[in-house]
């Protein structure tokens, strides 16, 4: 929709039923009657109480004067339409921002805390939904908006990137390793659902379009960094005495520390080369196309992906309880990736 100039796009069903809106507005205006006899209703019992009355069905609720004027008068309802377009341009002036002209040559410059919506936008004007009710346009969308959660919550963290426009954008903050592990997790999730859902030309535009959101991504990634990270860098520098009189902290309290403390300062030491990096990459977008073509039980897949990770992230160490400490710090990023595989291919 253009609000003050600017196309936004949160989603096809709210698109399409914006603009069956606008052909609904003769229609609505001839109901303008019914509106305004609702509204003397409201005002009579306003006289009649002393406060703010407002018939509902059967239930009356009481408001305040400063509620009943926006709600029932023209200039309170032109009010709300103009903080809700002031609102809107404000978060499109955000994006713009954040593009600073990239969004030329990458689409998803236009919304990289929404990418969901790029790949929505793209099935919208290309037809997809046409046909669709309501109800099956927001399986489609909840399930990209799931597949881009992960991503979507890097770029909200990096960029603070205003409005989320799906309940499925990742709260919680993931490590470079886990980034990196979800990028291609969504990358191949994405592939598997243009093979479900689209075929011959649409489905080759979609493909390219999952191979700019792979570049796209890859670009943030470079820069992305855990705001705890640098901070356990710097402690276990202090702890290990890197700097004078560092070591002072440990021996005033005691060697002895919690053990999340302990695999905390173990992983901070894990480093990682580029060519170390691009084989993790590797393996784990093999591992996201055996799960896509289903040849061997799925669990048994998953638990090859974390004894993959799990190596990586603690450069191979056997330690048991560090290994597990690991896999807990992720169950969140596991947990999400296997629901929207589940949902492309129909497990329980």
């Amino acid at each position: 929709m253009i609000i003050n100039g600017n196309d936004i796009f949160m989603g096809a069903r709210i698109e399409r039923n914006w603009q069956a809106g606008i052909q609904r507005q003769d229609r609505e205006q001839s109901n303008e009657s019914k509106r305004a006899s609702a509204v003397q209703k409201a005002a009579a019992d306003l006289e009649s109480k002393g406060h703010n009355v407002v018939q509902s069905g059967n239930v009356k609720v009481s408001i305040s004067q400063t509620a009943y004027d926006r709600l029932f008068t023209e200039e309170g309802n032109e009010q709300v339409r103009s903080e809700a377009k002031e609102f809107w341009t404000m978060n499109a002036e955000r994006q713009k921002e954040i593009a600073n002209g990239r969004e030329q040559d990458d689409i998803f410059w236009t919304s990289t805390g929404n990418q969901w919506t790029v790949f929505s936008k793209h099935l919208y004007d290309n037809g997809f939904y046409d046909d669709m009710t309501d109800e099956d346009i927001e399986e489609i969308e909840e399930t990209l908006a799931r597949i881009t959660g992960g991503m979507d919550g890097v770029s909200r963290w990096q960029y603070h990137t205003g409005v989320c426009l799906s309940d499925y954008s990742y709260g919680n903050v993931m490590r470079q390793d886990e980034a990196a592990m979800e990028l291609e997790s969504s990358t191949a999730a994405l592939s598997c659902f243009a093979d479900q859902f689209l075929s011959g030309d649409k489905r080759e535009e979609f493909g390219r379009l999952v191979d700019l959101y792979h570049a796209h991504n890859t670009e943030i990634l470079k820069d992305y960094e855990h705001p705890f990270e640098g901070v356990q860098r710097g402690i276990a520098a202090v702890q290990s005495g890197m700097y004078s009189d560092s070591a002072l902290f440990e021996e005033k309290i005691g060697r002895q520390v919690t053990e999340e403390h302990k695999f905390t300062m173990i992983l901070t030491k894990v480093k990682h080369n580029q060519e170390q990096k691009d084989q993790f990459r590797q393996d784990a977008a093999g591992i996201f196309n055996l799960l896509q073509k289903g040849t061997e039980p799925a669990d048994s897949i998953w638990s090859r992906l974390e004894e993959i990770y799990t190596d990586y992230a603690t450069d191979h160490n056997e330690d048991k309880p560090l290994r597990n400490y690991v896999l807990d710090q992720t169950k969140g990023t596991f947990g999400r990736m296997r629901n929207y595989w589940n949902r492309l291919l129909g497990a329980a």
